[in-house]
């Protein structure tokens, strides 16, 4: 039998340490994350640029698996409506949400996700944990150590 690759289905690779899936979920009460500091500002990846998502409030729940956002409670709780009002919105439609914040400068489209009927987004990438973890390793002389194999 010969393997076969799903094309339709999107493959992601993920080069650094610390970023994380965002669940968007328009129906939502509140916004849920298992760590606090999510609700101070998201980055989601942004093909040109990242753009912070600031002040969703929300319940943590160290259980919680996924960091949740409510795009409804997001919009309500910015209190972004000067110079315009409703500066922080989001329209959904059969196949996508569309978020936009800090008074419309900034856009993101999420597709659902047929499955869960949520969309997702990744965080900014970073290496804060990857550099932590060497740190440590060179502290403890944890580094791989090479063989000397013969030539």
């Amino acid at each position: 039998m010969e393997a076969r690759l799903d094309r339709d289905k999107a493959q992601e690779a993920i080069f650094d340490s610390d970023s994380f899936l965002i669940q968007v979920d328009s129906g939502a009460s509140r916004s849920i994350s298992n760590c606090k500091a999510d609700f101070e500002s998201l980055e989601p990846i942004d093909p040109k640029d990242s753009h912070k998502i600031s002040g969703p409030t929300g319940e943590e729940s160290p259980a919680f698996k996924t960091c949740l956002l409510c795009t409804q409670h997001w919009s309500q709780s910015t209190n972004d409506h000067f110079p315009q009002r409703n500066g922080t919105w989001q329209a959904s439609f059969s196949d996508k949400i569309v978020m936009y914040w800090d008074q419309r400068r900034y856009k993101k489209t999420v597709s659902w996700d047929s499955r869960t009927n949520t969309g997702y987004l990744r965080s900014a990438p970073g290496a804060f944990d990857y550099r932590a973890l060497s740190l440590m390793m060179k502290k403890e002389d944890l580094r791989p150590h090479r063989c000397n194999l013969p030539t």
